[in-house]
């Protein structure tokens, strides 16, 4: 992710030439770990396939019968897989859409990242902390996007996958300047600092790193995932400056 998924890529980078894509096989994978039974078996299994098996695989996981859900599981249709990856052992499903840049006329590659699954008890212990007619949404939304994003975990860029911290653990200039949102837990982590909070009822907000101030984005799960799933279909990195402008033109269709 350097451009939420989305780092614009070189195309001679990553070998995705007009005449070469989609690609039929999948690119060598990134940084296997030297023990290969760390690996996840959902990542393991990507590791045999091809471009097309892997795109099977992959719609089988995000599979889901949530309509709420549905909006953010159909931007992935235009993204590919084409390699795996993994950074700190754990595993990704690399997948990247092309566009035209319309600044540049050229062709653009955005990145998304679709994590392993989180484990079962990691994902029921975060599901528990939701308001219970929340509870469903929230797991079938972590279930297939926790990790997932612009980046690989330790750089940023991702909905949280190891941690799962509040506002409050979180440094700040102002001990206030989270107000009623500090017990809220970290729902993304944007690569500029800026991060998405979000409360048991499902209500978001961003923290802005460089204002150290609390906005709105949602008030319930099911907005917030159709105002992802819309951004998503943008060429930006979600963070709250990038949501402000898109936020502002969304308003004004």
């Amino acid at each position: 992710m350097i451009r939420f998924l989305v780092l614009l890529l070189v195309v001679s980078s990553v070998g995705c030439a007009d005449e070469n894509w989609p690609p039929q096989k999948m690119f060598a994978p990134i940084e296997i770990p030297s023990q290969k039974a760390s690996i996840h078996p959902w990542v393991a299994e990507l590791l045999k396939m091809d471009a097309a098996e892997a795109r099977k695989h992959l719609n089988d996981r995000l599979a889901c019968k949530s309509p709420e859900l549905s909006p953010l599981i159909q931007t992935m249709e235009d993204f590919v897989p084409v390699q795996v990856a993994f950074s700190s052992d754990v595993g990704y499903l690399r997948c990247v859409r092309k566009y035209k840049d319309q600044s540049t006329r050229q062709t653009a590659y955005d990145d998304v990242y679709i994590a392993q699954p989180l484990p079962e008890d990691r994902l029921e212990s975060r599901v528990a902390y939701f308001d219970r007619d929340v509870q469903t949404l929230a797991r079938e939304l972590l279930k297939r996007f926790a990790g997932s994003g612009e980046e690989m975990e330790g750089t940023a860029g991702q909905f949280a996958l190891h941690h799962w911290p509040s506002a409050s653990d979180f440094n700040s200039r102002d001990a206030n300047s989270y107000g009623d949102w500090r017990d809220a837990k970290l729902l993304y982590a944007a690569m500029n600092g800026d991060s998405v909070f979000i409360k048991p009822n499902g209500a978001t907000a961003w923290h802005t790193l460089e204002t150290d101030e609390m906005s709105p984005i949602a008030n319930t799960l099911e907005e917030f995932i159709q105002v992802y799933a819309d951004f998503r279909k943008t060429h930006e990195i979600f963070d709250s400056w990038a949501y402000r402008k898109f936020q502002s033109d969304r308003t004004k269709r």
